[in-house]
């Protein structure tokens, strides 16, 4: 489907790539790349960890097969590797300890990919006659929000 979409032969699409995994993991790889990252002038920061959330949050229910192709691969990525960075660092800022902050971002990030990944995800995502939703129903909405926030309580308030 990829190389017709292209105009190209399927053959051509492996001189870019080795197999169809790598070509999915660079795919999941772009998606992750179009998470906004607050920048400190955005507010606080259980601000900015809570809106990085809703960022990656509202970026991955748009291609939910990422969710689950991270949590099956495990795969390290430039983007993957930029939103756990960028996690760290916001922590950084309420934790002293570099260890501790990776920690809470990694809790985060773990959070984020295990909602996605869930096995109602797909039923979360899609319509009545299968095809993908823009947007998740309010209340599978108020379901992450929740467990996002209690996450950001309980991190904010163990930092040092």
């Amino acid at each position: 489907m990829l190389a017709e979409e292209v105009g190209c032969s399927t053959m051509a699409t492996y001189r870019h790539v080795a197999n169809k995994e790598e070509l999915i993991a660079l795919a999941a790889d772009a998606v992750l790349g179009r998470i906004a990252v607050p920048g400190s002038e955005t507010g606080t920061t259980r601000d900015r960890l809570h809106a990085l959330g809703q960022n990656a949050f509202q970026e991955l229910t748009s291609h939910a097969w990422v969710g689950p192709f991270l949590l099956d691969t495990g795969r390290p990525s430039k983007h993957a590797n930029a939103v756990l960075q960028a996690l760290t660092t916001i922590i950084s800022e309420a934790e002293s300890d570099p260890t501790r902050a990776h920690y809470a971002a990694g809790a985060i990030r773990a959070y984020l990919i295990g909602w996605l990944a869930g096995s109602e995800t797909d039923k979360r995502l899609s319509s009545k006659d299968g095809s993908p939703k823009k947007k998740l129903s309010p209340a599978a909405q108020a379901h992450f929000d929740y467990g996002l926030e209690a996450l950001l309580t309980g991190i904010l308030a163990s930092v040092s």
